[in-house]
């Protein structure tokens, strides 16, 4: 799924082994930790308001948090971050940014 125009998806990685996205809509928490090379993020929680702007702003948010509660492993090259399942395909791309924004 391609991100909706007029929406910015992030998600944030904090160091305390909490995770915050929003997708447009909602904002999403979850838990995650690294086990060698794989990363668990636990089932994500989410607020309830309904979006019905931009059209398609809900199923974003859905495809994200399926993303993420799928993730059994992390790639990362530069910049780019791919979130990858258990068969290896990759669920979630990105750009990597480092805290204030460096």
């Amino acid at each position: 799924m391609s991100v909706l125009p007029g929406t910015e998806p992030v998600v944030t990685f904090n160091e305390d082994g909490r995770l915050s996205a929003n997708a447009g809509c909602n904002t999403l928490t979850s838990g995650w930790s690294l086990d060698g090379d794989g990363l668990r993020i636990d089932p994500p929680t989410s607020t309830r308001m309904f979006c019905g702007e931009p059209d398609g702003v809900m199923d974003q948010e859905a495809a994200l948090a399926a993303a993420l509660a799928a993730t059994a492993d992390v790639q990362i090259a530069g910049d780019r971050i791919s979130l990858l399942d258990q068969d290896g395909s990759i669920v979630l791309i990105g750009n990597r940014k480092a805290e204030g924004g460096s």
